[in-house]
């Protein structure tokens, strides 16, 4: 029973090393084109879920960035607004100012370590709003 299987396993071996023999090089270039659009395409949906993910809730007492790295790998950082101390936004690339995202950095006050957020949708206007919301803080408030 074990000789059998052994020689009909070899056989399967030699029709499928046979099977690829049978492909020529535009078979091959076909097969690793549509491997690469499948990769780049892939890559794109990922890219795109990781943009639409990054966003910040803004209220009157704090400030939550959520800050998404990956399909699975994403920071939530809460500072509160009366511990902000600047805000500035930056889109570095052609793209960037094209397509409207940048980063922005926060920095804190205290021991809190400065926040940085890329990738993120009008990054202009994000910064703008917290830092009007930072300053109707202080005036209520105080500093």
């Amino acid at each position: 029973m074990i000789l059998y299987l052994s020689i009909e396993f070899q056989v399967s071996i030699k029709e499928s090393v046979s099977i690829l023999e049978s492909f020529d090089v535009a078979t091959w270039a076909s097969v690793i084109v549509l491997i690469m659009t499948i990769l780049v395409f892939g890559g794109s949906v990922m890219a795109a879920y990781v943009y639409h993910h990054n966003y910040i809730v803004l209220t009157n007492q704090k400030i939550v960035l959520v800050h998404s790295f990956s399909l699975v790998k994403r920071r939530v950082s809460q500072l509160s607004i009366g511990d902000i101390q600047d805000v500035s936004a930056a889109q570095s690339t052609l793209m960037s100012r094209f397509f409207s995202y940048g980063t922005i950095m926060i920095e804190t006050s205290g021991e809190q370590r400065n926040v940085w957020m890329t990738y993120l949708s009008s990054p202009l206007e994000c910064a703008g709003a917290i830092m009007t919301t930072h300053e109707s803080d202080v005036q209520l408030h105080g500093n």
